[in-house]
């Protein structure tokens, strides 16, 4: 089952949430970031959940620090915290494909001005 691959901008506890669901459902993950230790974790170990029954759950996903090797992503999730917000931004106008679309699932006040 071969679905759309997806970006997601970031690797905190709620990219690895979004990027476990959706490649546990057939996507092919790129996951960009920068925290080092994070990126080795999921490249290492994959995106890996823990459900409510006790189900262990870990999905291989593709990572990078660089935007140029996400280029052409059609579909990309921001799940940044919002003080990073403005390089996602920039991270994305270099990898988002002129007709692609991001959405942004932050949890941050202030965003809405940090986007305009």
């Amino acid at each position: 089952m071969n679905q759309e691959p997806i970006l997601i901008v970031g690797t905190g506890a709620l990219a690895t949430l979004f990027a476990a669901r959706l490649a546990e459902r057939g996507h092919e993950i790129t996951m960009l970031g920068t925290w080092q230790a994070g990126l080795d974790a999921l490249a290492r170990d994959g995106a890996r959940l823990l459900d409510s029954d006790g189900r262990e759950l870990a999905c291989r996903v593709r990572v990078t620090r660089d935007p140029g090797r996400a280029r052409g992503a059609q579909v990309a999730f921001v799940l940044v915290k919002s003080w990073q917000t403005t390089r996602a931004a920039r991270q994305l106008a270099e990898c988002l494909a002129d007709d692609g679309l991001a959405v942004t699932l932050q949890n941050g006040l202030g965003n809405d001005n940090l986007l305009a």
